[in-house]
């Protein structure tokens, strides 16, 4: 139950914005982002920083939009979502509306109620008229999905780590779960190098195809332990035009994944080995290129951040839930010791990563609001203005 009177106050004012939250979803979902290609919606995203008021607004190098709200001091809480999704340019062909409580549209729930989020922490905080301890760095961030490696919390990290005390990364599906560890991955293209021939030579050495398939055969077959998975996620060899031919080059694609890090460090040594024994069996040569490789971590649930969130649920009426890994914007600060947290960015998303994705907006209040009383319980705030609004 929400018992402090500015608490109350912003759990009012999000009600109040419902309507207008909504709309700017609707609005923002249509402002395609493909990851590495951000650059309308961060123009969207910045004009409304400078709009409320932010200092430094900036667009970086890379596509990061940040702003900050200051506080009495200089050290600093980050709160972030990401601006890409996942869908190449020309998915989103409409604007979404909203049917029977439900916003049906590729990306509305990953991540662009994110971002949304964000805009509303931003919005109440003024409109209360507080002024926190800490530095407020609101962002959009780019490069999450796919590829990207998480390219653009990586440089907010570089930027802003030696005066952060926290991270808060908005997304994932419902506002009751807190992911407070990161699950780490590895993606690699392998390719192998034989020789090539026609079919009927069958005593060509060294084959890439059959090293490449005894190596996916092995992977396949590695027994695992707690959070360890390893798939081949692609195979590639030959073409259709020559079906009679032995081909001398076969190329594999490998993710695999852990949440704890020795968990982590043991299945990239076990590929390692896989890798080396097909190498010495068959005597082929191969080359390496990692595509994407994003650190694990984990954390006390102790810790303050932590246990604050948890309240901010509880009072919220959500059922707290602490998910066991996965792989967001907060692996990167968890990586190197900042306090991190990523938290639901809406009441629940289904069909995320497809094009029937779509979201309940029914309790839509509550998911916008936690992230707020987070931020207002972190850093003791006090009211400096009458407020106003953004």
């Amino acid at each position: 139950m929400i018992e402090r009177d500015i608490e109350k106050r912003a759990a009012a004012y999000v009600e109040d914005l419902l309507p207008d939250c909504i709309s700017l979803l609707c609005r923002m979902t249509a402002v395609e982002a493909p990851t590495g290609d951000e650059g309308a919606r961060a123009e969207l995203l910045r004009s409304i920083f400078l709009e409320a008021g932010l200092d430094d607004v900036s667009v970086d190098d890379i596509g990061n939009v940040t702003g900050i709200r200051r506080g009495q001091t200089r050290r600093a809480i980050l709160l972030e979502a990401h601006m890409d999704t996942v869908f190449p340019r020309g998915t989103v062909t409409a604007a979404p509306s909203v049917i029977d409580g439900e916003i049906h549209c590729p990306g509305v729930g990953d991540n662009t109620v994110g971002l949304v989020t964000v805009i509303t922490a931003l919005k109440v905080l003024n409109h209360l008229g507080i002024q926190t301890r800490h530095d407020l760095i609101f962002a959009g961030t780019v490069r999450e999905e796919g590829l990207g490696n998480l390219g653009g919390i990586r440089r907010l990290i570089d930027t802003f780590r030696n005066s952060l005390d926290a991270c808060i990364t908005v997304d994932g599906f419902q506002y009751q779960d807190i992911v407070y560890k990161g699950s780490g991955i590895h993606t690699e293209r392998i390719c192998f190098n034989g020789r090539g021939g026609h079919s009927a030579e069958r005593d060509i050495y060294p084959q890439a195809l059959l090293a490449a398939a005894a190596a996916a055969d092995r992977i396949g077959r590695l027994p695992l332990q707690g959070t360890q998975t390893i798939a081949v996620t692609s195979f590639r060899a030959g073409n259709g035009t020559a079906i009679h031919a032995i081909p001398e080059s076969a190329e594999l694609i490998v993710n695999y994944r852990a949440a704890a890090p020795e968990e982590y460090a043991v299945i990239g040594d076990v590929f390692d080995d896989i890798l080396s024994s097909v190498q010495a069996q068959y005597g082929i040569a191969f080359t390496r290129e990692v595509l994407c490789d994003v650190p694990c971590g984990t954390q006390n649930t102790d810790l303050p951040l932590i246990h604050m969130l948890h309240g901010v649920i509880e009072d919220l009426g959500g059922t707290v839930r602490y998910a066991g890994g996965g792989c967001t914007n907060a692996n990167i600060p968890i990586s190197v010791g900042i306090p991190a947290v990523a938290l639901g960015s809406g009441p629940k998303d289904y069909g995320e990563h497809s094009l029937v994705e779509y979201m309940d907006i029914t309790h839509l209040d509550k998911a916008l609001l936690a992230p707020i009383l987070l931020l207002l319980r972190m850093s003791s705030v006090q009211e400096t203005t009458e407020g106003g609004e953004v």
